[in-house]
């Protein structure tokens, strides 16, 4: 019996879903909080890098890309190509008393290989909170725009 693993993770960020998707699809905005390098052009099926903070080279290739909405890449440590993962993040839109709000969702799921084995991953809950954390702290030090 295999195990479907499988990391959730869902944060509310005081920010529009414009400018949230920007901090997702954007070498500059993606560099901001989740890796230290980024390479990428939000298209689908372009390759692109990232080196998540702390972390160890990963390549990537873009699958989903619904502007606004979904943006969603396979990605893998450049050392270990079979371990690759696909990460969808899921953006949706409230506004309040306090202004425009994004909820943004984030799913991690293994790779499944040939033979229907999904890749023998680690995935880690615990290390998406911490990079939803380093996405709200770039969205609360973000400067202030007078209303």
């Amino acid at each position: 019996m295999v195990v479907e693993q499988v990391v959730r993770r869902t944060v509310e960020l005081e920010a529009s879903v414009e400018d949230v998707w920007a901090l997702l699809t954007e070498p500059e905005g993606l560099a901001g909080w989740l890796g230290e390098e980024v390479e990428l052009v939000p298209e689908p099926g372009t390759p692109g890098r990232v080196r998540p903070t702390g972390g160890a080279r990963h390549r990537l290739v873009v699958d989903e890309v619904e502007p606004g909405r979904r943006f969603g890449f396979t990605w893998w440590p450049v050392e270990r190509p079979t371990d690759a993962s696909r990460v969808t993040f899921t953006l949706d839109f409230t506004l309040d008393a306090d202004g425009p709000r994004t909820r943004l969702t984030v799913v991690e799921v293994p790779v499944v290989r040939a033979g229907g084995r999904p890749c023998a991953l680690g995935l880690d809950g615990d290390v998406w909170a911490d990079r939803l954390l380093g996405l709200e702290l770039t969205v609360l030090a973000r400067p202030c725009v007078p209303a």
